[in-house]
């Protein structure tokens, strides 16, 4: 029997302080503990064997953040700016106040950032493994693997109000059964059968919102979909940010690989087949979401003797909107109706061969070919295309599934894809190795079904205004709301209504990925490799709007809609109301060049090394599949830069050192420690200065870049600096004043990605203690130090908005977004951990 046993423990009492606290605020709670263990061994001698494994991890982390809550202070504030102008209080928003945990609440006074909540983020995962090996005969073995996973993800997501934190638990399950069989001596034959479930959902942390008893008709009567709308005010932190949103995935596989060997050759040829479910549960904005502004009162009727105090400008932007808030003027909602959930399906499958030929005692090679199938996917509800001119379209130009629609896209069935290696020894202390290949991808479904760049296109072809139930996201602006009345009853479908679809000429993704590589042995124990290593991306998934509007002046739905390619359109009988149309394409390229070297030494009078070095260059028109669009759809190719996660020059080394023992007496204590040092550092990723929600080339994109009009960086300390005696202190990287609003109604001069944000480096070290208990039993001891110089890692700066106060800003490190406290590069830690192995 075999197996181990550990603890690992990390927590604030060694970490030092977070960079970006306030000088009065303590340093952040902090607790990650991760424990668990294996066993495995025979069940019957020979035959039949155990394995399984269990870990868990736990971390709570405190929040740094504070919140702009509408306290007692706040609502006084509003109350009396609503007094001078004679507007009364309207019931229904005192009601609905109390979805703030401190609305009306004497909490904290009537500024930003005025309540602190020092409940942590927490979650935690649990995975077990287990595996049993069976062997039938000599040339037969079958084995059987279970992975079993779930946890809990918590955390905050554009807000800093703890009840609506993101919480996002999720259940990771995996089982195998394989058969290897030795046919003959020559030929040999893999079987495998395997099925994946992975289930996640995303919702507020509170959800159990009964809107309804407040008072609050939004037409939501279903306690499945209770919980606060999203509302926002001005100023004020957002409540309901996270709507309910998820996802199930089945995918089940089967895999048959048959070796057979000949003289010179290793052939190797098979094939895997893949059937995918996926029910999808994206429900966005099926609990409204309001807006208010502080600019309502100069639009809406008021009271007899009331008047506006928009364009007051004596009294704070937050205090205004607010007081919009508490007389119950909505500047904008919107609320999504239709079934948006779906099953989706899709069917896959592969075949190859391959053949390893051993030319000479010194060259291989291994060549082959791969066939790969993604079907286009399938679904039991609605799905939509807009085809102008097709048999069946409706009034939008939508073909749908149940109205002729035959597929979504076209079937791809020419996906070859050959692969070349070899393998040269030039000289008895050299090899040369190099290979090139094509490799086809498989689409990612959340580009389908999510994606919403900002243009108010849909978000997905389930989403489109057709079928029996359609997708519609009604909106209503400028009224009052009102005690018990559906706000959304005199709700009217948007004078412009988004569309999703995907080209017809969408095909499968692929990748050339080549490389050359010498690797020169130095010396008994040091080896140099220097090589090249490349790839060009082709047939990349992108979106375009093919209905954006001509740049012109103007940005209002009256102005832009005439400016659209299909406003004329007599296909199409509601060509005038149709907006944005965001299509999914397959015309992205993307290309990587890099050079690479690396030096390891092993075994050198106890000491492991190694160093790498790599300078490389990543470009593209896009880096990702979802939420990304281009400044100008009418020349998506413009877009080509570096990529988001484009990295020029990146070091990674590591040294591990075998002490000798220290005297031969006290040996428990003199023998079996070990240190390792772990370095990574590497330079800035791009970024872009845009101008955020200002239209201002009149496209209604959203997408504008900024004109660069001098040195970003002129004059800047790019220091942590506090704006006020005792404020948590920011970086401010670039200046905003170097970027300018282009002329309205044309775009940005500033290409994509054409600024740089700050490096990364960190140096990790740990000390270990290996020590003997008896025979079979060893016990080891480890201090890891993580980030040992302490060094700051910035993240890159705030430059959605051009004219946000915090343009060019960076009031936070790399990995706090994703791992606070505990990601590579966080503050300077100590963790300490225990492992038995018998």
């Amino acid at each position: 029997m075999h197996g181990t046993a550990y603890y690992f423990n990390r927590n604030e009492f060694f970490a030092a302080r977070g960079p970006f606290l306030a000088a009065s605020t303590r340093k952040s709670a902090l607790r990650n503990q991760q424990f668990g263990g294996s066993i495995g061994g025979p069940i019957i001698k020979d035959k039949l064997f155990f394995f399984t494994t269990y870990e868990r991890q736990k971390y709570l982390i405190q929040n740094t953040s504070f919140a702009t809550e509408p306290t007692t202070a706040y609502v006084a504030a509003a109350t009396t700016l609503l007094t001078a102008h004679n507007i009364p209080v309207n019931p229904l928003s005192l009601s609905v106040l109390t979805l703030w945990p401190q609305g009306n609440k004497a909490s904290g006074p009537a500024t930003t950032n005025n309540y602190y909540d020092p409940r942590p983020q927490s979650g935690y995962s649990d995975n077990a493994i287990g595996k049993i090996d069976w062997t039938i005969t000599p040339r037969q073995t079958l084995s059987a693997r279970a992975f079993i996973g779930t946890g809990r993800q918590f955390a905050a997501a554009g807000t800093n109000i703890f009840d609506y934190y993101q919480v996002a638990p999720d259940i990771t399950q995996n089982f195998t059964a394989v058969h290897n069989w030795a046919i003959t001596d020559r030929l040999s034959n893999q079987l495998l059968a395997g099925v994946g479930v992975f289930n996640q959902t995303f919702n507020d942390e509170n959800h159990s919102q009964n809107i309804p008893a407040l008072g609050l008709n939004t037409g939501v009567t279903s306690p499945s979909l209770f919980g606060a709308p999203t509302i926002t005010i001005s100023g004020i932190d957002q409540i309901g940010v996270t709507q309910p949103l998820g996802r199930k995935d089945y995918t089940g596989h089967l895999t048959d690989t048959a070796t057979y060997t000949f003289g010179k050759h290793q052939v190797r040829f098979g094939g895997e087949f893949r059937r995918n479910f996926m029910d999808l549960q994206y429900q966005r904005n099926t609990r409204g979401s309001f807006n208010f502004t502080g600019s309502a009162t100069s639009s809406v009727a008021l009271p007899a003797g009331a008047t506006s105090y928009a364009a007051d400008t004596t009294t704070p932007a937050t205090v205004k909107a607010l007081a919009d808030y508490l007389a119950g003027y909505v500047a904008s909602s919107s609320f999504t109706q239709g079934t948006l959930r779906r099953g989706i399906y899709q069917k896959a499958f592969d075949a190859f061969v391959q053949d390893q030929y051993t030319v000479l005692p010194t060259l291989t090679l291994n060549v082959g070919l791969r066939y790969t199938y993604n079907g286009p996917f399938t679904s039991n509800g609605v799905i939509s295309d807009f085809r102008p001119g097709a048999a069946g379209t409706d009034a939008y130009g939508l073909l749908a599934n149940s109205n002729g629609l035959d597929t979504i896209y076209k079937k791809n069935l020419t996906n070859y894809a050959p692969r070349f290696g070899f393998s040269y020894q030039a000289a008895p202390k050299m090899v040369v190795r190099g290979t090139y290949g094509i490799y086809f991808d498989v689409p990612n479904f959340n580009g389908f079904f999510d994606n919403r760049p900002g243009n108010g296109g849909a978000s997905g072809v389930q989403a489109n205004p057709t079928g029996a139930t359609p997708v519609i996201n009604v909106s209503r602006n400028l009224f009052q709301w009102q005690t018990g009345v559906n706000t959304f009853s005199g709700g009217a479908i948007p004078a412009a209504i988004g569309l999703s679809t995907i080209s017809p000429n969408f095909r499968t993704a692929y990748v050339e990925n080549f490389n050359l590589n010498t690797e020169y042995q130095l010396s008994r124990n040091t080896i140099l490799q220097a090589g090249y290593v490349g790839s060009l991306g082709r047939r990349l998934f992108r979106l375009v709007d093919i209905n954006q509007a001509h740049p012109g002046a103007g940005a209002t739905v009256a102005a832009l809609q005439p400016r659209r390619p299909y406003y004329t359109n007599t296909q199409v009988t509601n060509a005038k109301v149709i907006a944005a149309i965001n299509q999914i394409e397959s015309e992205g390229t993307s290309n990587y060049n890099s050079a690479q070297v690396l030096v390891r030494t092993s075994n050198f009078h106890g000491m492991t090394a190694q160093g790498s070095y790599t300078y490389g260059h990543a470009l593209d028109v896009v880096s990702g599949t979802r939420g990304f669009a281009p400044q100008d759809s009418a020349n998506p190719n413009a877009e080509y830069g570096s990529a988001d996660f484009d990295v020029r020059h990146t070091f990674n080394g590591y040294v591990v050192y075998e002490m000798p023992k220290f005297t031969d007496h006290l040996q428990l204590l003199s023998r079996g420690w070990q240190v390792n040092t772990f370095i990574s550092a590497f330079t800035g990723t791009p970024f872009s200065a845009k101008l955020g929600s200002t239209d201002n080339s009149g496209t209604g994109e959203f997408q504008d870049r900024a004109n660069q009009v001098s040195n970003p960086s002129a004059g800047l300390s790019r220091q942590r600096v506090s704006a006020t005696a005792g404020a948590a202190p920011i970086v401010q990287w670039i200046t905003p004043t170097a970027f300018a609003a282009a002329p309205q109604g044309t775009f940005g001069t500033t290409a994509r990605n054409t600024l740089r944000g700050p490096a990364f480096a960190t140096v990790d070290a740990s000390l270990v203690k290996n020590t003997y208990i008896r025979e079979g039993v060893n016990l080891q001891l480890r201090a890891e130090m993580f980030n040992i110089f302490n060094r700051v890692n910035l993240a890159n700066p705030g430059t959605g908005t051009l004219s946000s106060s915090s343009f060019g800003q960076i009031s936070s490190t790399r990995n706090n977004g994703g791992a606070p406290g505990i990601g590579p590069g966080e503050p300077f830690n100590v963790q300490l951990a225990g492992k038995i192995i018998f």
